[in-house]
């Protein structure tokens, strides 16, 4: 089902086993465009995997999500901008991602039952009430949510790849191409999601299964992939005087942070099965 999903949008982000946003704001430039966009990817799941799905389309990724839970289990809800208060004022605060049974009860001795309870307290009262909790909950209930539909998460501590020669090797040339191309293959990723690190760390197996890691760390942040290059092939060469075959390289990127300047996106799709 993932697949298909990921092939309508390259800005595609799964959040678990059977949920998923897509950001469609370059394949749409109206709801009408996404209702069918919706449609078309219904079918195709329906067809290729025999199951149902339901799509819920908003501008922020909170309402998205709210909106595939209201016509579940084989349903499309739309809404729009100027539709997001109408919508949530009579629904069960709970649908708000965040507060569940528990924290319900603290919300309905403030008198707080549905979401347009939320609506009509003003922000400054909602963190009177429920602090940073209370600050998260108004801003949905207001169609204030700009995150991003995305793989890379700020939870992500590290991004890394390794790979295995076929046979054990010394050819020093041999292995600088071997992590060339990882060093190639984790950049794509890092253009592609503007991301940016501070340390850098070379993995390196050697026959007999001896590991060793070696990690260098810049001032600032930085994208680089010419820089980090030089500095894998320089933590290389450390090992090139103990005569021994290497069998896995890798190369890790950590100290992660996303680019500040990254576009906020105007139409989400999230899908439910």
């Amino acid at each position: 089902v993932m697949e298909i999903v990921n092939s309508y949008s390259d800005k595609f982000q799964q959040v678990s086993i059977d949920e998923a946003y897509l950001d469609v704001s370059d394949k749409c430039i109206n709801f009408k465009e996404v209702r069918d966009l919706a449609e078309k990817l219904k079918e195709e799941v329906h067809k290729k995997v025999g199951i149902t799905i339901s799509v819920g389309c908003a501008p922020t990724k909170s309402i998205a999500k709210i909106a595939s839970d209201y016509n579940k289990p084989n349903g499309i809800t739309i809404v729009e901008q100027y539709q997001i208060k109408d919508f949530l004022k009579d629904l069960d605060i709970t649908k708000i991602p965040g507060i569940g049974k528990k924290s319900k009860i603290y919300y309905n001795k403030k008198g707080i039952k549905t979401i347009g309870d939320i609506i009509n307290l003003t922000l400054p009262k909602m963190i009177q009430f429920f602090g940073k909790n209370g600050k998260l909950a108004w801003n949905i209930a207001n169609g204030l949510d700009n995150r991003e539909v995305k793989e890379f998460t700020a939870e992500r501590r590290s991004i890394s790849k390794e790979r295995t020669f076929y046979e054990d090797t010394s050819d020093f040339m041999l292995i600088l191409s071997k992590l060339d191309k990882i060093n190639e293959l984790i950049h794509e990723y890092v253009y592609k999601n503007k991301i940016y690190y501070k340390t850098v760390s070379l993995k390196i197996r050697l026959e007999g299964f001896l590991t060793y890691t070696r990690a260098h760390s810049f001032i600032h942040h930085i994208q680089d992939r010419k820089k980090v290059l030089q500095v894998i092939t320089e933590l290389a060469a450390q090992f090139s005087a103990m005569n021994k075959k290497v069998r896995l390289v890798g190369i890790k990127l950590s100290n992660l942070k996303k680019s500040p300047n990254t576009s906020q996106k105007t139409i989400i799709t999230y899908l439910k099965n």
